[in-house]
């Protein structure tokens, strides 16, 4: 006989939609996606097989590494949920940031020392229709142009103090140009980390 799989347990959402897990339930999470990171980097960075059972309802995030001088590891993430339960995709956000990033080479295990990590749960996604109802401290972006190219970029990241900066390195990111047609959505998150 075949047990189902428990329903994932629903988290409170904020007035925007942002998921609002509690302090234990970060804990967890940051626990988890520390453990897939050093299961990958002792294993060669093959995935993680086990997947958690049951959890919490998915959500899109982004999980953010630094290094131990703060400087940027790899960071990769979804702007929709793509895993059965929350706890799903902060393993394969983290696994992917650490050994999927392109713009970084694999994890080592003598990186571990001092890594540090984010967790960037994302709210729900708002259209708007220009730069000035952007504000990088509050919202990030998702900018798309015609074939699909996509930039994202979170909000409240450091050294980006204007919206339109904001597009520019989303833009950037997707291989967007100015002055090209695009749609714009921006979202509210909830971040929590190591620090």
């Amino acid at each position: 006989m075949i047990t189902p799989r428990p329903a994932p347990r629903a988290l409170p959402h904020d007035a925007q939609g942002v998921p609002q897990p509690d302090r234990a339930l970060q804990a967890r999470l940051l626990r988890l996606a520390r453990d897939v990171v050093a299961q990958g980097a002792a294993s060669g960075g093959r995935p993680p097989v086990a997947r958690v059972p049951g959890g919490v309802e998915p959500a899109p995030l982004f999980v953010t590494l630094r290094d131990a001088r703060g400087g940027l590891r790899g960071c990769v993430g979804h702007v929709e949920a793509r895993c059965s339960s929350l706890e799903d995709e902060v393993a394969a956000c983290a696994w992917a940031a650490a050994f999927g990033d392109p713009r970084f080479p694999p994890m080592t295990v003598e990186e571990l020392d001092g890594l540090s990590l984010d967790i960037t749960v994302l709210g729900r996604m708002q259209p708007v229709a220009g730069v000035d109802a952007l504000d990088p401290n509050v919202y990030g972006v998702v900018v798309t142009a015609r074939g699909g190219r996509r930039g994202v970029l979170l909000p409240n990241v450091e050294g980006v103090d204007t919206a339109a900066q904001q597009l520019d390195i989303a833009s950037r990111k997707a291989g967007i140009f100015p002055g090209e047609d695009v749609t714009l959505l921006r979202f509210a998150a909830f971040k929590f980390g190591d620090a």
